[in-house]
């Protein structure tokens, strides 16, 4: 009855959060006349339409998607390497698909304009599932949280030193792009941009909620997971190349954006009391969407007259967030 209730509530404070963000901008609207704006549809006169319709409308719900896929996706890599520092961002999937983008955008696409979105896309998921193989061989022999992380960092450092030579090379209009990537922010995502990401997103939280009872077994260890009938191997690589895909296809139209896949499922545990993969990623998913919701209405906001990044935002935020969680998890591996 509890967890009915905080459900509840979480999808209250969703719904609050996506009203704040679409009314969140530089130009100043009231309710009403988003209202009015949204019942009209996209091919309305009105002053708010395009606003509302052409940028506000997408940014918002590229946020919802981000937010709970990168939530999703750092869930499944903690349990996956039982590892509770684990996050898209931190291990390097994040820098793996911005590899794949600065291949994509630094070395010109040639291929025809309708299919640009799919290459972006499938150049991101490549990136991603590299990094993924290359995690899931190194940590058997990466025993420590903070190892596992450490490795991670390094990786994502030697993938940004192959990101800066491709960058020395770039001409000056495909840099200048790739710089805007980099940013992070969901206010350069389009419709069409939408129509690609919303179906991988979708179809990635189905296959994370379908792979839950085995995402559970593999919990309790790998003996107990082949005891209870499960295929470990198989819920191994399913897991992984699900948080992948799902890390990549934002990646690859939102940007890299930390801490929202390390700290999300730290906090439904909390909000939750659960350990159960069946209350946590929906859970994860909720929070996760609500706090990038909120940090891109922030951004809007914060300064007058001024869009910040919202990676900027998430990551001044997120990082006292990841520090508390660093030294929760130091203190508990000295006792």
């Amino acid at each position: 009855m509890k967890f009915r209730r905080v459900a509840i509530l979480l999808f209250a404070l969703l719904a609050l959060a996506f009203v704040l963000d679409l009314l969140s901008g530089s130009s100043s609207f009231g309710i009403s006349e988003v209202v009015a704006a949204l019942k009209a549809g996209p091919g309305s006169t009105l002053a708010a339409q395009e606003i509302i319709w052409e940028i506000r409308l997408p940014r918002v719900l590229a946020a919802l998607l981000a937010g709970s896929v990168l939530a999703v996706s750092g869930f499944q890599m903690q349990t996956l390497f039982r590892n509770p520092l684990a996050g898209p961002y931190e291990l390097g999937l994040s820098a793996g698909a911005g590899v794949g983008v600065a291949c994509f955008l630094l070395l010109g696409w040639q291929g025809p304009s309708f299919l640009a979105q799919a290459g972006l896309l499938g150049a991101a998921m490549l990136g991603a599932l590299a990094v993924m193989v290359l995690l899931v061989a190194l940590a058997p022999l990466l025993r420590s949280p903070a190892a596992l992380l450490l490795a991670g960092l390094l990786l994502s450092s030697g993938l940004g030193a192959l990101i800066a030579a491709m960058q020395a090379f770039s001409g000056a209009e495909a840099l200048q792009s790739f710089v805007n990537w980099t940013l992070g922010s969901m206010g350069g995502v389009t419709w069409g941009q939408l129509a690609w990401l919303t179906p991988v997103c979708v179809l990635g939280l189905i296959a994370a909620s379908f792979g839950t009872k085995s995402l559970t077994a593999l919990m309790l260890g790998e003996d107990e997971a082949r005891t209870l009938g499960s295929r470990v191997k198989l819920t191994r690589m399913g897991t992984a190349a699900c948080a992948s895909i799902l890390a990549a296809a934002v990646t690859a139209f939102c940007g890299p954006i930390a801490f929202i896949g390390l700290g999300m499922p730290h906090v439904a545990r909390w909000v939750l009391g659960r350990t159960d993969p069946r209350a946590l990623i929906p859970g994860s998913a909720l929070l996760g969407a609500m706090g990038l919701l909120v940090c891109d209405a922030l951004s809007q906001i914060l300064i007058p007259g001024r869009v910040l990044p919202v990676n900027v935002v998430v990551s001044a935020l997120g990082a006292p967030l990841a520090l508390l969680l660093l030294l929760r998890y130091q203190r508990r591996s000295d006792s």
